[in-house]
């Protein structure tokens, strides 16, 4: 579980390997928050298949690879099978969208993602810009970092 910090950009499709569509962006919680963030990237062979996310979303993400990525570390992948899924819990929305592989979630993970987005929007302007910066650091192909200061 996880808040979104950057807003990916539109679907592409992958140019090697199968041809399914993807989508980056990062995320964080306050482990490595402000100072890091983790990429996510999400393949699908349709495109209404993929995550909808904006920065201040929360995510519950499983079931998804972590891989190594040259001088940016680590990031997580779907994986090709339907056993990677996620749940985007959006402002104002009483149930998380889930756009591709069913996703287990109950009250327990509302309740944390509750208290995630109220810790998010509690975060000072240093933090924001640090957390700006981590996203500038991680992008390569990956969206728009934080837009409004907190």
């Amino acid at each position: 579980m996880a808040i979104v910090t950057s807003t990916p950009a539109e679907p592409q499709r992958s140019k090697g390997g199968p041809r399914q569509y993807q989508i980056a962006f990062n995320i964080t919680d306050s482990s490595i928050a402000p100072s890091g963030v983790t990429e996510v990237q999400v393949f699908r062979p349709y495109k209404e298949a993929l995550p909808i996310v904006k920065e201040g979303d929360g995510i519950l993400l499983r079931n998804f690879q972590v891989i190594a990525i040259k001088i940016k570390g680590f990031a997580l992948r779907s994986e090709n099978s339907e056993a990677c899924s996620w749940a985007v819990f959006k402002d104002c929305v009483a149930k998380p969208e889930v756009r591709g592989p069913p996703v287990e979630y109950g009250e327990a993970e509302q309740n944390h993602m509750d208290a995630m987005k109220k810790w998010y929007g509690s975060l000072d302007a240093g933090s924001v810009a640090k957390l700006n910066r981590a996203n500038m650091d991680k992008s390569s192909g990956v969206g728009k970092g934080i837009g409004k200061a907190h």
